[in-house]
């Protein structure tokens, strides 16, 4: 059976590595490098359509799900300069055709008539009724002008049941893994840890492979506030302390349990400080051998990515704010077997 491995995480958690080891195996496929594929989760992705048309439709509402569906799916396909898009190059030039036949296949009926939402008024379409069409009411004082329908299709309905909804959304998922690639895959954060408890709805036992990487908050705080902020890839994390370790909670707890056999978890440091007892444990999560691990080392190196761990612990600057957070959220840290040491040169420098 194909596999489709998702490699997932908390934000600046480590999932890459995951995505770097994973590439070492044979028949896996990583070509897409570090790619996220956020089409199920992101705003008005699949998943916010499956519960707007399964949980929270109306006689109406399904038309503009649908509408802001496909104009979401659109910008992934086309936005090139928008870095989780670009579909045309990731995926190929079948994506919106793919979208297209998804929708289809869920309307139950289509109609020429408009609605409240299809005739709300832009900027553009209250200048053309403010001026134009009072201008035209001088020359034709009997015209009754027109109304600005921001979507002249008319109006499409969409009722399906949820046995309907996921057999569509299964077929269009896969057409866009397919489209991928047919090879076992790697599809970093095509799932998060906060929707895995979709996934019986779209994965049959064994086709998806989930790894959740976490990561010691202390390093993940440091390293935004004092790195990616200065290399102007900052994190969506707060960097007051204070407020960081009630966020982190918060963002940790909303987050539905989900124990199921193709989800395995594991912290980033694993992979660094008991890397041949964490790589065994991914080999045999994947049913990969020991033989087929013929790139060892070649993407995921364990001496180099040692310098994103205990990062609290190496400057006297940051240790006040990683006792806090020590302090705070202590079910979240990695129990490190030794403490490292300061060396002169670091991964992540003021350059």
């Amino acid at each position: 059976m194909r596999k489709v491995v998702i490699p997932t995480g908390y934000m600046a958690s480590g999932s890459s590595a995951v995505t770097a080891l994973i590439r070492e195996f044979d028949g896996y496929c990583g070509v897409t490098g570090s790619q996220e594929f956020v089409f199920l989760h992101c705003p008005m992705g699949l998943f916010d359509l499956e519960d707007k048309l399964l949980f929270h439709n109306n006689i109406f509402a399904s038309d503009e799900y649908l509408q802001l569906f496909y104009e979401r799916m659109a910008e992934l396909d086309h936005l090139k300069c928008w870095w989780p898009g670009s579909y045309q190059h990731y995926v190929g030039p079948t994506f919106m055709e793919d979208v297209d036949d998804f929708i289809n296949h869920l309307i139950d009926y289509k109609m020429d008539q408009f609605w409240y939402m299809s005739e709300r008024p832009n900027k553009k379409s209250m200048m053309v009724k403010k001026y134009i069409q009072a201008f035209l009411r001088r020359l034709f004082p009997k015209w009754k002008g027109w109304k600005p329908i921001l979507n002249r299709e008319g109006v499409r309905f969409a009722y399906p049941s949820s046995e309907k909804f996921y057999q569509c959304a299964r077929t269009f998922l896969f057409r866009v893994i397919d489209a991928i690639s047919k090879d076992n895959v790697i599809l970093d954060q095509l799932l998060l840890p906060h929707n895995l408890y979709r996934m019986e709805r779209y994965f049959k036992p064994g086709e998806a492979k989930v790894i959740v990487v976490e990561r010691d908050p202390r390093d993940v705080f440091i390293q935004n506030k004092y790195f990616y902020t200065k290399a102007h890839v900052e994190i969506p994390y707060p960097q007051d302390v204070k407020e960081f370790c009630k966020f982190y909670r918060q963002i940790r707890e909303m987050e539905k349990p989900c124990d199921h056999p193709d989800v395995l978890r594991i912290h980033f440091e694993e992979l660094i400080y008991e890397y041949e007892k964490t790589v065994k444990k991914v080999r045999e999560f994947l049913g990969v051998s020991e033989k087929e691990h013929t790139r060892k080392k070649e993407f995921f190196k364990p001496e180099v990515s040692i310098n994103n761990t205990q990062i609290f612990a190496l400057n006297a600057e940051y240790q006040k704010e990683a006792d806090y957070i020590q302090k705070h959220l202590p079910e979240y840290l990695y129990d490190y077997p030794y403490q490292r040491v300061a060396v002169e040169q670091e991964v992540f420098t003021d350059e």
